[in-house]
C-alpha cells in the first residue's frame, strides 16, 4: 500500500511491489531493491519504488553506501505518508 502526494487517504496497492514481490516496510525492501538496480529488466521498477518510498534517486551505488551507513536507523512510517525516514536521535 502507498499513498499518493497530496492525496490524503487514497491508498492504492503497489502494483510495482507486487511485480518485484517484496513488500515495503520490512528492510528487505532496501536489500532487494537495490539488487534489483543492476537488472536491466527491474531497474527502472526497482529505482521507481525506492523514490516512492524514500523521495530519493540514487545510482545503485550510492544507495548500497546509503542503506550500508544508515540501516540502523531507517523506519518504516504509515503516519507519514508510507515512506522510510531515518531516525537522527540514533
Amino acid at each position: 500500500m502507498y499513498s499518493e502526494p497530496g492525496a490524503s487517504y487514497s491508498l492504492k496497492v503497489d502494483e510495482d511491489l507486487k511485480t518485484l514481490g517484496i513488500g515495503n516496510d520490512t528492510p528487505a525492501f532496501f536489500e532487494t531493491s537495490i539488487s534489483l538496480l543492476g537488472d536491466p529488466q527491474k531497474s527502472e521498477i526497482a529505482n521507481r519504488v525506492l523514490l516512492r518510498y524514500t523521495g530519493m534517486e540514487k545510482s545503485q551505488a550510492e544507495w548500497e553506501r546509503w542503506y550500508s551507513t544508515l540501516k540502523d536507523k531507517l523506519f518504516f512510517t504509515e503516519a507519514a505518508g508510507y515512506n522510510w525516514m531515518v531516525d537522527t536521535t540514533k
